[in-house]
């Protein structure tokens, strides 16, 4: 692709013409010297400066993702929304989208939202869900927007994917001075037995995958030019009247799950259900509560 004729569709879509010499760039570095792990559908492009594992496992589970993830409480964003000083109005640019769980909970708010979503499949989704909120392809090292176009930035359910600097400089680009950065993330409680029995069992998969539990994205805050630590605070609830048939599709909507084989998947299935029926779906009983807990992570832009 030439340069000029390039960044000609860039400005006729609106985007910055930096990102579009940016993206050139990072193509062909990844076609150059990037093989990658996960087979592509045919005409499928690789996700630059995506984790090959969400890359994969995020468009291959789709349908599971979207019908077994957990929506996020509402105290929850009610605390992220007052932290980052957001009201009716304001600039908010959603991360890593997916298809949209955490924008149901903010999408009545009065923002004027834009999403960014890697994954086409998670896209489309979101589309069909918010025809009415923009969602553009892009990564977090990589964003398509003016600098200081927004006035905060929300990620939920996935900085642990690319918690390094060269994103938060991203994210400090694009926000406005005095903007703030809010991450969200839920987690099965592991403190209630069954579902510390259930998490040792699938977690064994994750083989050095990168993962919120483990806290790692922690270190991205430490000595960063762009952003220092602001609130926190963590949220207990459960996902109520769930099925058996539910937890095990919240399993496979784990990313690590989902690049599984046919046979793998096979092979735990019968071994979540065997802790299910013996810990919680006994007595006939058909419908379960299933605890969870949501962290909230607050960064004000330098």
């Amino acid at each position: 692709v030439r340069s000029s004729a390039a960044s000609d569709v860039y400005k006729r879509q609106g985007i910055n013409a930096e990102y579009g010499k940016m993206m050139l760039k990072l193509t062909r570095r990844a076609l150059t010297h990037h093989k990658p792990t996960y087979k592509l559908n045919m005409g499928e492009k690789p996700l630059v400066g995506v984790h090959s594992t969400a890359a994969l496992g995020f468009n291959s589970q789709v349908d599971a993702y979207e019908n077994a993830r957990p929506s996020y409480p509402k105290t929850a964003a009610d605390f992220m929304v007052k932290e980052l000083g957001l009201k009716p109005g304001s600039k908010v640019l959603e991360i890593g989208a997916g298809t949209g769980k955490f924008t149901r909970v903010i999408a009545s708010l009065g923002f004027d939202l834009t999403a960014v979503e890697p994954a086409s499949e998670m896209r489309s989704k979101f589309s069909s869900l918010f025809p009415s909120i923009p969602i553009i392809e892009g990564s977090a090292e990589a964003l398509p927007f003016d600098n200081e176009t927004f006035d905060a930035i929300v990620i939920a359910q996935a900085f642990h994917w690319f918690a390094n600097a060269a994103s938060l400089k991203e994210f400090h680009r694009v926000t406005k001075p005095g903007g703030g950065l809010g991450l969200i993330w839920n987690l099965e409680d592991g403190s209630i037995d069954w579902v510390a029995k259930l998490r040792t069992e699938y977690e064994r998969f994750e083989r050095g995958v990168p993962q919120y539990r483990h806290g790692k994205w922690k270190d991205a805050f430490i000595d960063t030019p762009y952003y220092t630590g602001g609130a926190s605070n963590h949220f207990k609830w459960s996902l109520e009247n769930v099925t058996a048939e539910r937890i095990w599709e919240r399993v496979l909507s784990k990313s690590y799950i989902a690049v599984l084989s046919p046979e793998e998947q096979a092979e735990l299935r019968p071994k979540i259900f065997d802790i299910l029926s013996t810990s919680v779906f006994k007595d006939n009983q058909t419908h379960t509560n299933y605890p969870h807990s949501t962290e909230v992570f607050i960064a004000k832009r330098v």
